[in-house]
């Protein structure tokens, strides 16, 4: 994670480098994800396990589009790492549902926000001049939309208002994710939110790991 960074950042000469308290937060981060990847809440923490495939949203996509305010949305979903409630902290660990399926086949649209009376009231109603796009965190196409999280429904997906010009690109970015890391429809993957890294503006990127290490799966291409 921190060499792709670094790397990445010399690329496209980022306002971006590590110091302590960041790689402490980043490995504060990565525990919490792990401990729910294995099964549990946080804390204590606890290693990931082998064939893993970790998303990192960025300031923009792996393609260079803008989507800054949607990743840092992601950011905040995910408390930077601490989510607030700690349920939220299952949001580290969804999994991939294609067309989002899992959503639709409980009757909800793909416009639930602002369509089904049960969540009409919610940050994106109504959208502020300029923000059209509600982004949704998890997202549509996992297993965690809409409020599939818990069995009982409580944790509602966060919503936030973004900017058109990010649609396309966060689209673009997760599409480009599950194709190229291959991840197929009932995978578990981690997102793995890094807040310095979507404030410098680093692209999107996502990487496996197995027992040979770590490889990159979605190399950032942007300009």
């Amino acid at each position: 994670m921190i060499k792709t960074t670094k790397q990445v950042a010399a690329q496209h000469n980022l306002p971006f480098a590590w110091d302590k308290f960041k790689s402490q937060d980043l490995k504060a981060t990565i525990d919490a994800a792990c401990a729910v990847q294995q099964g549990h809440t946080f804390p204590p923490a606890r290693g990931c396990g082998d064939n893993l495939v970790v998303y990192v949203p960025g300031g923009k996509s792996y393609l260079g589009g803008p989507m800054k305010e949607t990743g840092t949305h992601i950011v905040d979903a995910l408390g930077n790492g601490s989510p607030n409630p700690t349920e939220r902290s299952a949001w580290f660990y969804p999994a991939f549902s294609p067309n989002g399926v899992a959503a639709t086949s409980r009757g909800y649209a793909r416009n639930w926000y602002d369509i089904d009376p049960m969540f009409k009231s919610n940050d994106c109603n109504p959208r502020p001049e300029g923000k059209p796009v509600c982004d949704e965190f998890p997202f549509f196409s996992t297993n965690q939309a809409v409020n599939l999280t818990l069995p009982d429904g409580s944790l509602v997906a966060d919503l936030r208002p973004v900017p058109k010009a990010e649609l396309f690109p966060q689209f673009q970015d997760l599409g480009g994710f599950y194709s190229q890391c291959r991840v197929h429809e009932g995978d578990h993957f981690i997102v793995l939110p890094v807040k310095p890294w979507v404030e410098a503006e680093g692209p999107s990127f996502a990487f496996q790991v197995n027992q040979g290490g770590a490889s990159l799966c979605l190399p950032p291409r942007a300009p």
